[in-house]
């Protein structure tokens, strides 16, 4: 894993974790439901870049 792979996922991390504060703002009820989403989306694309 590359210091570009690494940068990434940063910029990822941080753009996920505003994206997640905004939809607990926009829509509380589903907020939480988006997160997990996400979250497991996170972690697919965090395997795949692991991966390569």
């Amino acid at each position: 894993m590359g210091v570009g792979n690494a940068l990434l996922v940063v910029i990822f991390i941080v753009a996920f974790f505003f994206f997640v504060l905004l939809m607990l703002a926009i829509m509380p009820n589903y907020g939480f439901f988006i997160f997990i989403v996400f979250y497991f989306i996170f972690c697919l694309i965090d395997s795949i870049l692991l991966l390569s």
